[in-house]
């Protein structure tokens, strides 16, 4: 008796023009059509009854791929990355606590080398290390984050050293 009515209220949700009143769907355009190379591929019919069919969430067409792929044209010219124009005084500034960071963060480094370490000051190394290669690939391009970073190793590092003491 209720696996009939359970398959009642299926059919009746499922033929309803309404359909569940759980269902919040909204009819959706048909994906645009992106022309695309002759392939060897089958097509797919378009019908008036797939304009109909509603989706959750559309697929992204995917091109055909070419079985010669042709050598990607050289790019003109990398895009200019925004960043903060800073007077030459506040570029030394940075460029002095960079270096100063660095070196303590480099020093912590090198006495820790032959010690044998915790997980956790293995951990607190590994992060130091991090830090310093991040801030050393970002010095030219952005000296106030290469600063930060920096700083972040040397905080890390002096823990580091304080807990092998």
């Amino acid at each position: 008796m209720i696996r009939s009515v359970k398959t009642c209220v299926v059919l009746i949700c499922l033929l309803s023009p309404v359909g569940c009143w759980n269902r919040k769907e909204k009819l959706l355009p048909p994906p645009p059509v992106i022309p695309a190379a002759p392939s060897t591929e089958s097509p797919v019919p378009t019908t008036s009854t797939a304009s109909r069919i509603t989706r959750a969430t559309p697929k992204p067409a995917k091109p055909p791929k070419s079985p010669d792929p042709a050598p990607a044209a050289p790019q003109a010219a990398a895009p200019a990355r925004l960043s903060e124009i800073l007077p030459p005084e506040r570029q030394a500034e940075l460029s002095n606590s960079l270096n100063h960071s660095l070196a303590i963060a480099h020093k912590v480094l090198a006495q820790i080398q032959t010690r044998s370490l915790t997980p956790d000051q293995s951990e607190k190394a590994g992060l130091v290390r991090m830090f310093t290669r991040r801030a050393e690939a970002a010095r030219e391009s952005d000296p106030s984050v290469a600063a930060l970073l920096a700083k972040r190793a040397q905080v890390l590092a002096e823990s580091l050293a304080a807990s092998i003491h």
